[in-house]
């Protein structure tokens, strides 16, 4: 009887130990995008003083590159991503059979910051599909860097930040 209280309380330790490695972890994801927000909101009141950095090719860990454009007040970019994920590619290798989906950036720059959506689809529909993905973020302007920080949130309320690097 004395080995199972043991044991018991051996189990309770462990889970005590599982949570504080789970609390842990959302900490400090909440940490750096605690950090992110308090960026944007110092960037949004600054003026962009080079919008044209950001014209060009940009590349980014999750959608390859991005072929950013600026109008006004206006963000947009383009871009292709194959289907899976690049790491996949990556580790399998391309092959001719690789088919691509394209990428639209949609966005409104304030300040030195920016609020957008993506929306990725089949290459050659225009319609909203049902496999439509929509990724909405933010991004932080860095011009002496040549460097974008970002913000995203999917559709299943994942978030994630990167940086995306002049492609020169």
């Amino acid at each position: 009887m004395d080995d199972d209280i043991f044991l018991t309380e051996e189990g309770i330790q462990k889970i005590k130990e599982d949570e504080k490695k789970k609390e842990d972890n959302i900490l400090n994801s909440i940490k750096d995008e605690k950090e992110f927000r308090k960026e944007y909101a110092s960037l949004y009141i600054q003026p962009l003083t080079d919008k044209e950095f950001l014209k060009g090719r940009w590349r980014t860990p999750y959608y390859g590159e991005i072929t950013l454009s600026v109008n006004n007040s206006e963000i947009k970019g383009e871009g292709r991503v194959p289907e899976g994920s690049l790491l996949s590619l990556a580790l399998l290798g391309s092959s001719s059979k690789t088919t691509y989906k394209k990428l639209i950036l949609d966005g409104e720059i304030k300040g030195a910051t920016a609020k957008y959506a993506i929306k990725i689809q089949r290459e050659n529909s225009s319609l909203l599909a049902s496999g439509e993905e929509k990724i909405e973020g933010l991004m932080l302007f860095y011009c002496e860097k040549k460097e974008i920080k970002v913000l995203e949130q999917d559709k299943e309320s994942k978030r994630k930040i990167y940086t995306m690097t002049k492609v020169l």
